[in-house]
């Protein structure tokens, strides 16, 4: 018969995750990825488009160049984190600020475009974007609370 303190060990044993294989680990790792990739992409287009635009920056455009350049700086810091393989909770809190702050901006930015005088094809455009970074965003959120040891991040798959 066991103690209280073997049972309440085993218990404890049972209840922690189970160990990834190595074809596993890569997966944890893919919606982070995915979404700091992605808004490299989205933002980055921005900013290329606000440093070429001619007649110099307005007002409104000065804010979407610091809006940008935090959403640039921020998925290069979920990829240097995640590459690096720093302490867990920098990983987490970097994701979790980028995907929050993702989904804050986009749905202000979707209904601000989806109301204002833009063409269909704009708005369409736009809410699009929107929808995809919105989801990348929940899903490397939820995927952030897997990460819990310094594994290596495979950006291709594997180990």
């Amino acid at each position: 018969m066991r103690s209280q303190h073997e049972t309440d060990v085993v218990t404890a044993q049972a209840q922690k995750q189970p160990e990834l294989s190595s074809q596993d680990r890569p997966r944890r790792w893919i919606a982070p990825v995915l979404l700091a990739l992605w808004t490299l992409f989205v933002w980055g287009g921005r900013l290329r488009n606000l440093v070429a635009a001619d007649g110099g920056l307005s007002v409104a455009s000065r804010w979407s160049l610091a809006g940008s350049v935090v959403f640039v700086g921020l998925a290069g810091l979920v990829l240097a984190v995640l590459v690096l393989r720093r302490e867990p909770v920098v990983a987490k809190t970097s994701i979790v600020a980028l995907g929050v702050f993702t989904i804050g901006v986009w749905i202000v930015r979707g209904v601000g475009i989806a109301i204002a005088d833009h063409s269909p094809q704009f708005i369409a455009v736009h809410i699009g974007l929107a929808l995809i970074s919105i989801t990348l965003a929940f899903w490397a959120i939820a995927k952030s609370r897997d990460l819990t040891t310094k594994e290596p991040v495979s950006l291709v798959g594997f180990d």
